[in-house]
């Protein structure tokens, strides 16, 4: 995944893909019809970092070491 000025979050398979039953998984992502080009970065890509949200300065900063 990249950001606007380049910055970028490997993530692994289980950040985008969800298991349906033994050997049959499907891509975790869903169309966004949004004016303005927003995109949400859901919970299946969050599950294995740990995020600061800096509301006031409109960042966002990801870590390893979230949920597994």
């Amino acid at each position: 995944m990249i950001f606007k000025g380049g910055a970028e979050l490997k993530l692994r398979p289980q950040n985008v893909l969800i298991e349906l039953e033994n050997g049959v998984s499907c891509l975790a992502y869903a169309a966004s019809y949004t004016p303005n080009g927003l995109a949400i970065i859901g919970n299946t890509r969050q599950k294995t970092f740990r995020i600061l949200y800096d509301v006031t300065n409109s960042k966002i900063g990801f870590a390893a070491g979230g949920c597994e």
